[in-house]
């Protein structure tokens, strides 16, 4: 089983009971931590720390990161916890010259973690940093190798030109964006559709009214309603992006997926629903 070790010098692996760890050569590693949905201020301290130490809670995990793609957003790494088997450990680490006999070292101990699932959210190295696993896979050594895709959105919503967001709901909106791209990159796939619809009903509502300010009630009006006004503007691709977000959020309805027969949302669904937004940005000449 292979482990690793550290100090303030050096990190390092063991691949033998007898805990005998060889340097390693500037491993590339990271804080980790399952649950993006429940972060806490000391693990979100923790994430954007450099510094392996022992008093860590037991919830962050270390990501030891193998090869990254940065266009396709995919990075591959193996994870680990620390051992609960007595931390700091006396550990021998040859090829070091050592004032104490028999080349000991005190070292913090992390040993390989089992418990990756398909489809979950990770955050890695900053809270904002979410991925999604996509395969976990068992090498020589024993360990899983973990494939991960980039859960952040920043590239897939336009840059906001704020000064074209019309005046009166501007305010309102911009905040509703900084929050649907925090929702994007660490809720669940069914609370990203939701959002994605209640940001929608704010855009159109408001790019709409501000082309018909004589009409009071485009501020009364439900995501339907305004799909068909949009309709009727010949806005014909940002109605269609409108409809999608509205059927994908019908499948968060216990009564409609009975009744019709519907799939859950999927991870597939919210990153659509996102593109969507996106896309209602660039039609409303939002973009930057």
């Amino acid at each position: 089983m292979i482990e690793l070790g550290f100090n303030d010098s050096y990190a390092c692996e063991c691949a033998n009971p007898e805990h005998i760890f060889y340097p390693l050569s500037s491993p590339i590693i990271s804080f980790a931590v399952e649950d993006p949905q429940n972060y806490t201020n000391i693990e979100v301290e923790v994430l954007l720390n450099k510094v392996i130490f022992i008093d860590i809670s037991d919830k962050i995990l270390l990501f030891r990161e193998d090869n990254f793609d940065p266009i396709t957003r995919i990075r591959r790494g193996r994870f680990y916890k620390k051992s609960n088997g007595g931390n700091p450990r006396d550990c021998r680490v040859p090829g070091y010259i050592i004032s104490n006999p028999p080349h000991l070292q005190s070292l913090i101990v992390y040993i390989p973690y089992y418990n990756i699932k398909k489809k979950q959210l990770i955050a890695i190295g900053s809270p904002y940093s979410v991925w999604r696993v996509i395969t976990t896979d068992r090498i020589s050594t024993g360990e899983f190798l973990v494939t991960l895709k980039s859960r952040n959105t920043f590239g897939v919503i336009p840059e906001i030109d704020e000064e074209k967001i019309p005046e009166i709901h501007k305010k309102e909106i911009i905040s509703e964006l900084d929050r649907f791209v925090d929702i994007a990159n660490r809720e669940t796939p069914s609370s990203i559709v939701d959002a994605s619809r209640n940001i929608a009903v704010s855009m159109i509502r408001s790019y709409i009214f501000t082309n018909n300010t004589e009409n009071n009630k485009i501020l009364e009006m439900d995501l339907g309603a305004l799909i068909r006004k949009l309709n009727d503007d010949k806005k014909v691709l940002s109605a269609s992006a409108g409809e999608i977000i509205n059927r994908l959020h019908s499948r968060n309805k216990p009564n409609e997926k009975t009744r019709l027969d519907l799939r859950s949302v999927t991870e597939e669904d919210a990153e659509l629903s996102t593109s969507l937004i996106g896309l209602l940005i660039q039609e409303f000449g939002w973009a930057k």
